[in-house]
Order: C-alpha cells, then sequence, then structure tokens
C-alpha cells in the first residue's frame, strides 16, 4: 500500500530520481528520460530559481517559466511554439507576438494569457465583439464592452426602480415594481407612470375599495357583500328580493317577512311568508 501512494505521489509532484516510463509518469513541466528513467525539465521551463539564468530572473512555482527566460544556446533549447534564443542574453525569450509577462503586454488594455503566451484584453477591455460576452458589444472608441440594448451588464445599466438578472442579463422590475401586468399579481395591473402594481379594476385590496355595504374578500380580491345585505337577488331568500335602493333584502309581492308587509288586520305566516287574515 505504500508503495502505491509513493507512485501516486511520484505522478502528482513528477519524478525525481526515477520510476517514470512515459511523460504521463511527470508533471506537466518535466519529461521522462528514457534512459534514466528520471523525469527531468522541459525545454523552456524550470524547477527552482537557479534553473534561471540571471540574478533578477526567478522560477515561478505556478508556471515553472523562468520571469525572464530560461537559459539556452540555440532556438532547440526553447520552446519554439512562442519561444527564441537570444544568443546576445543567452536566454529564451519571447517571440515577436509572444509574451512570458504582462510587462510586454499593453499595461493599460492587455495581461499575458498564460496558455497561449499571447497578450489579450483584460476583463471588460475589447478590440472587437468577440472579445465581449454574448449580450455585449465592443465600443472601439473606449475599447470597452458595453451591454446590447435591452440587455445589462450590471444593475448601472438598468433604471433605478430595475436589477440585472445575473441569469438573462436583462433588467428586471426590484420587488413592489413592474415593467408590466405580468409582474403584479392577477388582481393587479401596472401603473406605468411609476412602474408600480396596483388594484385593477373590479377587484380590491382593503375594505375601503368597496361600497358601504360590501367588505374586500381577499381569498379572491373581490368585493362582497357583508351578511345581511345584497347584491343580487339571489343573495335573498325565495321569498324576498334584493331592493338596490339600500341593497337589503325584503319581500317579494305577495310575500311577507313581518306584519307590517301585509294589509290592515292580517298578520305573516313566518312558515309560509304569505299573508293571511288575522
Amino acid at each position: 500500500m505504500l508503495i502505491g501512494i509513493f507512485a501516486i505521489l511520484l505522478v502528482l509532484f513528477g519524478c525525481t530520481d526515477s520510476g517514470c516510463t512515459t511523460d504521463e509518469n511527470c508533471a506537466a513541466w518535466q519529461t521522462c528520460n528514457n534512459e534514466t528513467k528520471a523525469c527531468d525539465l522541459r525545454v523552456g521551463f524550470c524547477s527552482i530559481d537557479s534553473d534561471c539564468p540571471g540574478d533578477d530572473n526567478s522560477c515561478s512555482p505556478d508556471t515553472h517559466l523562468c520571469s525572464k527566460g530560461s537559459a539556452c544556446e540555440s532556438d532547440l533549447d526553447c520552446d519554439s511554439s512562442w519561444q527564441t534564443c537570444s544568443k546576445t542574453e543567452g536566454r529564451c525569450k519571447a517571440r515577436t507576438g509572444f509574451c512570458t509577462t504582462d510587462s510586454e503586454c499593453n499595461a493599460d488594455l492587455e495581461e499575458c494569457n498564460t496558455e497561449s503566451h499571447t497578450c489579450k484584453p483584460k476583463v471588460g477591455i475589447c478590440y472587437n465583439d468577440y472579445d465581449c460576452n454574448v449580450w455585449e458589444h465592443c465600443n472601439i472608441v473606449t475599447k470597452h464592452c458595453e451591454a446590447n440594448s435591452g440587455r445589462c451588464t450590471t444593475s448601472a445599466d438598468c433604471e433605478q426602480w430595475q436589477s440585472c438578472s445575473a441569469t438573462t442579463h436583462m433588467c428586471v422590475a426590484n420587488p413592489g415594481f413592474c415593467i408590466n401586468d405580468g409582474d403584479c399579481s392577477n388582481w393587479q395591473s401596472c401603473n406605468q407612470a411609476v412602474h408600480k402594481c396596483e388594484t385593477g379594476e373590479g377587484f380590491c385590496n382593503h375594505d375601503a375599495d368597496c361600497q358601504s355595504w360590501q367588505y374586500c374578500y381577499l381569498d379572491y380580491h373581490q368585493c362582497t357583500h357583508k351578511h345581511g345585505y345584497c347584491s343580487v337577488s339571489s343573495h335573498c331568500q325565495s321569498w324576498e328580493v334584493c331592493d338596490f335602493s339600500n341593497h337589503k333584502c325584503k319581500a317579494r309581492a305577495g310575500m311577507c317577512n313581518t306584519n307590517q308587509d301585509c294589509a290592515s288586520g292580517e298578520v305573516c305566516n313566518l312558515d309560509k311568508h304569505v299573508c293571511e287574515n288575522g
């Protein structure tokens, strides 16, 4: 088991003495020496500062590249994909169009991409639309990515009552505000002047939105008659109709609820709600 753990460590951290058979057994900045079976430095890479020529040249522990180029005698000692050997300095340097550090790029606009070793625009900086996100375009004058019409990058691109959705990059209404009726409850409508949801026509949110003989039924946000009152005759008993002058139920013609509903000398039969001789 200890042997297995040791083998894994060799793969993760690179061989130092022996044990490799292919480059896959070594770190990304190493190569397997088929003769010694040891992981050696790849051309153009370093392990420690002393691998880099010059007093002010250091080895990056992240990229394993010398800050000012690794030692070389010819281009064969360098990574030919982006380096060339400076004979006067005796070290590998980035070829024209490539870079090793950010200092070799336009400091205001660019940074050195450590994978491609080319200068790329900094985040938010652009040379064309391809340098921006899909909801943005490149302002070639300022060289900054800007939100397309109807889209946003931050909430600063939206109205004061809106915020920018991080998912859709579109401005959405803040809680309590609305763009249209779809942002409101089904009993509300959007007031476009102030972008706030208001009680819609035919609905209510408070008793004050209703008539004096009604209250606001909040389950449906609709005005309904109070107990003892009516809106239509169907709210009354079968022998009654709704008196719309006061919205109270009264006996139909020929029917009665009290003796006062009957002619003189008659009484109201409360079982049948009809007037009978007294």
